[in-house]
């Protein structure tokens, strides 16, 4: 899991990012079959880290990236899980949603 980069009109979008990072982080390690590290070791790669870094580097088999930005009042976020070894895109989602950081940790 790499950190969601984050940039937009909203001054706090970087710390609500990384709330969102750390709560995704917190719900993959829900599944007993995936192997997800820590806020300490995802947050020591930069959001820019190629997936197949992450790969050869940490022996992971796939990472999540995202992007995070606010315009107007909005929060737009995009995810991706990509297969460290090949790079292909795996699963990808976008949410829309109005720009409240107390409800965006609980965006589903």
């Amino acid at each position: 899991m790499l950190p969601f980069e984050a940039f937009g009109d909203f001054d706090d979008i970087g710390l609500i990012a990384a709330g969102v990072t750390e709560e995704l982080i917190a719900n993959l390690m829900l599944f007993p079959d995936f192997r997800v590290y820590s806020p300490t070791t995802s947050f020591r790669h930069d959001a820019g880290t190629e997936p197949e870094t992450l790969g050869r580097d940490l022996g992971v088999s796939y990472a999540v990236t995202g992007v995070m930005q606010s315009l107007n009042g909005q929060v737009n976020l995009r995810a991706r899980v990509v297969a460290t070894r090949t790079g292909e895109v795996r699963w990808s989602g976008s949410y829309d949603e109005p720009l409240n950081p107390g409800e965006l940790l609980g965006a589903r």
